[in-house]
């Protein structure tokens, strides 16, 4: 009898556990930033190419699967275009994030598209709007915790507001900011 109580005991000590939360920042990053300037030759409106290169570094414990430019005002996302990437399986697009108005988002469709440990990744976009300081958000990859039917919660804290993006990482680059002058081209403003 007294081993069936402890085994109704241990049994349910094990059953009981939360599951694991493994935060997606278990990653090493580097950013280069490349910022082109040209003329729109039919609107002789100045264009920005931005392009970042991240490199997952050698050491990390986790592939890289989301990256996200977050802008400064929902509105600029209709001045961003041509978002491109090294890997064109990588979906693209706009994101609304927490606590932000917006953030130009890509990321991998599966673990074949993920930025493993060691290797890297080119993304791109154009826009009219002159460089500034941006978050840069970074998220690695890490197998969701699975919960018992109907008790998975929407918000996990600690997790979900690890930053103020998810649970990756921010950085610190230059990104699309304010719009130019209405009087001058960016060449004429950045002189």
């Amino acid at each position: 009898m007294r081993g069936i109580i402890i085994f109704i005991i241990i049994s349910s000590i094990v059953f009981f556990q939360e599951p694991a939360l493994i935060p997606r920042n278990r990653f090493d990053a580097e950013i280069v930033v490349n910022i082109d300037v040209f003329q729109d030759t039919l609107t002789y409106q100045d264009i920005f190419l931005y392009q970042y290169k991240v490199r997952n570094l050698t050491s990390s414990e986790q592939a890289i699967r989301v990256i996200e430019v977050i802008l400064s005002d929902s509105s600029h996302r209709r001045m961003i275009s041509e978002l491109g990437a090294s890997n064109p399986q990588l979906r693209r697009g706009f994101l609304k994030v927490p606590r932000n108005p917006s953030c130009v988002y890509f990321s991998s469709i599966d673990s074949l598209t993920d930025v493993i440990p060691g290797d890297s990744i080119v993304v791109w976009f154009k826009s009219s709007l002159l460089p500034d300081i941006s978050p840069f958000y970074i998220e690695g990859y890490a197998e969701l915790p699975v919960f018992p039917e109907g008790e998975a919660p929407g918000f996990i804290p600690g997790y979900h507001d690890l930053t103020p993006y998810g649970p990756g990482k921010v950085y610190t680059t230059i990104g699309p900011g304010p719009l130019p002058p209405q009087d001058n081209t960016c060449f004429e403003y950045l002189e």
